[in-house]
């Protein structure tokens, strides 16, 4: 097995069964990415499964280029859903991730999971926000057109130093409601990434190998 960073989100990969809290809790990471092919499953810290995790994505196809799989593009699946992943530097290694325009009901934005988007509100309720609407929390702070913080309390896991679905939900959100540009650097406590919304949406961001384990 092996453990992956991308912005900030730490993550085994492999294809074993394991103890998801007790390797999380030991290794620091996010979540377990169970591997099979290009097809993954995704585990929170806390054993829960998850619907999608974007850094996660990134994390999935460096782990697959890196075992011998020199490819440019990758169609990874996760919850029978095709994601495509576009390799486009290898020192440091960056990787586009495309995701579908999310849904979006008010200030809730489905991207395959749903968050809840909340606009430079204080932070200390996310977990009573997280178990009453049952789905992650993002804050946002709007710095400019072009560029947003984003920190996420993500089910299962808490407040983490990154949340890729969080970013590309809370972009479009402020790009729907016209808060921000469709090109919009996002800035996280794990690092920085970069989103365009076009007629699908892609984020652009990097990752790298921590372990082996």
């Amino acid at each position: 097995m092996k453990i992956y960073e991308a912005n900030g989100n730490r993550f085994i990969l492999g294809s074993e069964e394991i103890d998801v809290v007790k390797m999380c809790e030991e290794y620091r990471c996010d979540g377990y990415l169970k591997i099979f092919s290009h097809r993954m499953s995704i585990f929170n810290a806390d054993g829960s499964e998850a619907l999608l995790c974007v850094n996660g994505l990134h994390c999935f196809a460096h782990y697959l280029y890196d075992e011998n799989e020199k490819y440019d593009v990758f169609a990874l699946v996760v919850q029978n859903e095709i994601y495509k992943c576009e390799i486009i530097q290898k020192e440091p290694f960056i990787s586009v991730v495309s995701v579908k325009i999310p849904v979006i009901y008010r200030n809730f934005v489905d991207v395959g999971n749903e968050h809840m988007i909340l606009l430079d509100e204080n932070i200390e309720n996310a977990d009573q926000l997280c178990k009453r609407f049952d789905c992650n929390i993002s804050y946002v702070r709007i710095i400019s057109q072009s560029c947003i913080e984003v920190k996420t309390y993500e089910r299962g896991v808490g407040f983490t130093l990154s949340c890729g679905s969080g970013n590309i939900a809370s972009s479009y959100y402020c790009y729907v409601n016209g808060l921000c540009d469709a090109q919009v650097n996002i800035l996280n406590e794990g690092g920085v990434c970069f989103i365009e919304i076009k007629d699908h949406v892609e984020m652009k961001a990097m990752s790298r190998f921590v372990q082996e384990i």
